[in-house]
């Protein structure tokens, strides 16, 4: 490793001139001649120099980029169990060793891995910042970091909540490890997640049961308990409430699994969805109420603000309505998720009794309808088939109306043929 390189490197980002550093230490003239890499400095000499830039010469030095490679496969696998902990250590440690220097493949795997790291732990901010930078990768990645590119491109899909963007990630992934026999259980469960996504429920059952599967030949509780959360979840979309019901109220009284409060955060979330689709609206309150102890990601609150605004303007107490819609319209300003946009411009419209106004019915049509019914969700779809029905009969156009109508029959007998 060229020792020369590294210090001049250093010795720039802390904006030191030559005099300054060498002060002490050695010559200027020596100094110049490290860095020059006309001398190798002796080792007394090196680690004063590294002392003074703050940087651990041992760390540094002992360090060869099979050795980092390594450090960053145990920081990956740390993160695919949900070890944040540790994996925060494994970054603080390679931040401190890694250097310029280092070989590129190196260089590119860490900050791919460490993309992963804080798309898991959400720190948005970051998010956005190396979204850009990660992507450039692609071109330098071979087999297994391809693999994990795709992979991790996925994921960050997934939080942007673009489940079909995501699909064709996890699916491109899925046939590398397929092809390169690269064993990864977790893409699995990915695939299952984003077909919940996109309302494929029974397609994303047959993925999450192989990924329950081999979690469990692999003791790896912590993702089987999210395969039981998934499959609840799938049930409910499904509309076979009761087997929902079984599935969270299986992992809410499990141990110790279930007395984590990330886990409980997870299925008190979803009870509240169940109960709400099933118009048992004071035990969704119920269970939203308890959210409120918890600190959850943005799209989760946005759609309990939605779920709570919803069930007051069904009990006509539009003032609490009114109340969830603005702190739902009010988030939705820090991030923007489009399916929320709609269903609360929806919701705004029928709270002040708006749902006759040209505009809204011009975008009904065009725009919301097609929209939810591409994304699968049935309520608003219900909804909006009836204002669009009901007006079309107000106005005397008796085929649009039994076309609206019809559309809705037809949707819903969708549903039950697939289920």
């Amino acid at each position: 490793m060229d020792l020369g390189a590294i210090i001049q490197y250093y010795r720039t980002k802390k904006g030191y001139t030559q005099k300054q550093m060498a002060d002490g230490i050695c010559s200027v003239s020596y100094l110049s001649k490290i860095e020059n890499e006309m001398i190798t400095p002796k080792e007394d000499v090196a680690r004063l120099l590294f002392d003074r830039l703050d940087i651990s010469y041992d760390d540094i030095t002992h360090s060869d980029n099979h050795q980092i490679i390594r450090k960053i496969l145990k920081l990956y696998k740390r993160i695919k169990e949900k070890d944040y902990e540790a994996a925060k250590e494994s970054i603080d440690e390679l931040k401190r060793i890694l250097t310029p220097f280092h070989a590129p493949e190196a260089l590119n795997i860490f900050q791919l891995v460490y993309f992963y790291f804080i798309i898991q732990t959400r720190e948005n901010e970051k998010v956005e910042q190396m979204y850009q930078e990660v992507l450039r990768l692609e071109n330098r990645f071979e087999k297994e970091e391809l693999y994990l590119f795709h992979k991790v491109i996925g994921l960050y899909y997934n939080y942007k909540a673009q489940p079909n963007k995501a699909l064709n990630h996890f699916e491109t992934a899925k046939a590398m490890s397929v092809k390169w026999t690269i064993k990864d259980t977790e893409i699995y469960y990915l695939l299952a997640l984003s077909l919940t996504r996109i309302r494929k429920p029974a397609q994303s059952n047959y993925y999450c049961q192989i990924a329950k599967d081999q979690f469990e030949s692999d003791f790896l509780y912590t993702n089987v308990t999210d395969c039981y959360i998934l499959f609840g979840v799938n049930y409910m979309l499904l509309e076979a409430y009761d087997v929902s019901e079984k599935y969270f109220l299986q992992v809410l009284h499990s141990k110790p699994m279930g007395d984590l409060p990330d886990v409980q955060r997870r299925v008190k979330h979803n009870l509240a969805i169940l109960y709400f689709y099933m118009e048992e609206y004071d035990r969704s309150i119920s269970y939203m109420e308890q959210l409120n102890k918890y600190d959850y990601n943005l799209y989760d609150k946005i759609q309990a603000f939605y779920m709570q605004a919803k069930i007051h303007y069904l009990n006509d107490n539009d003032k609490q309505a009114i109340k969830f819609l603005n702190k739902g319209e009010e988030a939705l300003r820090e991030v923007k998720y489009l399916k929320f946009q709609y269903q609360f411009y929806v919701l705004k419209h029928q709270i002040y009794n708006k749902t006759k106004d040209p505009e809204f019915l011009k975008k009904a049509k065009n725009v919301l309808l097609p929209y939810f019914q591409h994304s699968g969700e049935k309520k608003t779809i219900k909804e909006l088939s009836l204002i669009l029905g009901h007006q079309s009969y107000d106005n005397g156009d008796y085929k649009q109306a039994a076309d609206y109508y019809k559309f809705l029959i037809d949707q819903f007998n969708h549903v039950k043929d697939e289920v």
